[in-house]
C-alpha cells in the first residue's frame, strides 16, 4: 500500500513537471493521454498488488493460529516439568543450607565453651584456685556459673546478685537472686537447642567420675570428688570443704575435662546457669541422659572444655575408660587425644 501511495506521488510529479508554463507550448496531447493512461495502469496493479499480500499474510496467520504455531503461554505440561526442575534444586540445595547453619551453631558452641575456659584461667589467676561447682554451705547452692560472671563480661549482674542469700532467694528488691537468675546469657546457651524457660543452660561443671575404677564416693579420694568443679561445703564431715586450684590437678590440665556439654537438662534439674546443682558426674556415655551426663543436640556427640582453653568433641561411642580417665584430676591416668 505504501509503495502504491509512493508511486502515485511519482506520477503526478511527473504530470507536474510535464505542464510547467514554459512549457505549454509543445504539449502533445497524445502523449498527455498516453502518460495518463499507463499511470493509472501502474497504480491499479500497485494496489492490487498490496491487497493480495495483505490478503496472503492474514491467511498466512490465520493457518499458523490454527497448527498451535503461536501460543498466548506455557502449557500445562511445560509448567509441570519447570516446577518439577525447581523442586529438584531446592531438594538438592536444602541439606547444605542445613548443614551450613549447623557449621555456624557448631562453631558458636566451641566459642562458648573457650570463653568459659577463659574466664577460669582468669578466676585462677584472681583468686588462684578455682570456683567451686556448688557452693553449698548454709544451703546457698551458688553455681560456678555466677562465680564466673565478671570473667564473662557479666560485671554489673554479678555486682547485683546477693551471696549471702541461697540463689533462689527473691526477698531482695526487685526480684532478688532468683530474679537474676532468670536473665538468658548467650554464652550459657548452645545455638543448636532450644528452651522453654528463662536462665537456661546448656553446659555443666565437672566433678568426677567412677568409671575409671574410684570408689562411688563424694568424700576425699572417692569419684564424685575426683574431678575439678566440685561441690563444697555440704554440712557433713566427710564432704569437700574447700576449693582446689591448678596444683590438684596432677593428670594434666590439658588432659583433664572442666565443663561439658548436657544440652536442655530441665530447669528443675540444674538446668539454669545460676543453680549449684548444674554439675554433673561422667559415670555413662554421652547422649544418654540430659541431666546426668553429656548431651548436645549436635549429631554423633557432645563438645568439652579442657584447661587451656582447648574444646574437643566426645564421640557417643568413647571408650568409657577413656572418658573416665579424662573426667578425673589426680588418678594418675595418661590418655592420649
Amino acid at each position: 500500500m505504501l509503495k502504491s501511495l509512493f508511486a502515485m506521488n511519482s506520477v503526478l510529479v511527473r504530470e507536474k513537471d510535464f505542464l510547467k508554463p514554459d512549457s505549454r507550448s509543445d504539449i502533445d496531447p497524445a502523449r498527455l493521454i498516453h502518460l495518463r493512461t499507463s499511470s493509472m495502469t501502474h497504480l491499479k496493479m500497485s494496489a492490487h498488488g498490496a491487497v493480495r499480500k495483505s490478503v496472503n499474510a492474514k491467511a498466512t496467520l490465520q493457518a499458523a493460529v490454527s497448527r498451535g504455531r503461536i501460543r498466548a503461554g506455557f502449557t500445562l505440561i511445560e509448567l509441570l516439568v519447570v516446577i518439577s526442575i525447581i523442586s529438584a534444586l531446592i531438594a538438592l540445595l536444602l541439606p547444605a543450607v542445613q548443614q551450613a547453619r549447623e557449621a555456624a551453631r557448631v562453631s558458636q558452641c566451641k566459642n562458648n565453651l573457650k570463653q568459659f575456659g577463659i574466664a577460669l584461667h582468669n578466676f585462677h589467676e584472681t583468686y588462684s584456685e578455682l570456683p567451686e561447682g556448688n557452693s553449698a554451705k548454709d544451703d546457698l547452692y551458688h553455681s560456678w556459673g555466677t562465680r564466673l560472671l565478671p570473667h564473662l563480661d557479666q560485671a554489673p549482674l554479678f555486682a547485683r546478685y546477693d551471696f549471702s542469700k541461697p540463689w533462689l532467694d527473691v526477698t531482695t528488691p526487685p526480684n532478688g537472686n532468683l530474679g537474676l537468675a532468670t536473665v538468658n546469657l548467650p554464652v550459657f546457651l548452645c545455638p543448636s537447642t532450644g528452651h522453654d524457660f528463662a536462665g537456661a543452660t546448656d553446659y555443666g561443671g565437672i566433678y568426677g567420675s567412677s568409671l575409671s575404677g574410684l570408689p562411688f564416693s563424694h568424700s576425699a579420694g572417692g569419684a564424685f570428688d575426683s574431678g575439678v568443679l566440685l561441690a563444697v561445703g555440704f554440712d557433713l564431715p566427710e564432704r569437700r570443704k574447700e576449693r582446689i586450684s591448678f596444683a590438684d590437678v596432677t593428670d594434666g590440665l590439658s588432659n583433664t575435662i572442666a565443663i561439658g556439654e548436657d544440652s536442655g537438662r530441665p530447669a528443675a534439674d540444674g538446668g539454669m546457669w545460676a543453680n549449684g546443682f548444674n554439675i554433673l558426674p561422667l559415670d555413662s556415655r554421652p547422649g544418654l541422659d540430659r541431666a546426668n551426663s553429656l548431651y548436645s543436640d549436635h549429631h554423633g556427640g557432645a563438645h568439652t572444655l579442657f584447661f587451656f582453653f582447648l574444646v574437643h568433641f566426645i564421640s557417643d561411642n568413647i571408650d568409657l575408660l577413656v572418658l573416665g580417665s579424662l573426667a578425673t584430676r589426680n588418678n594418675n591416668e595418661a590418655v592420649q587425644q
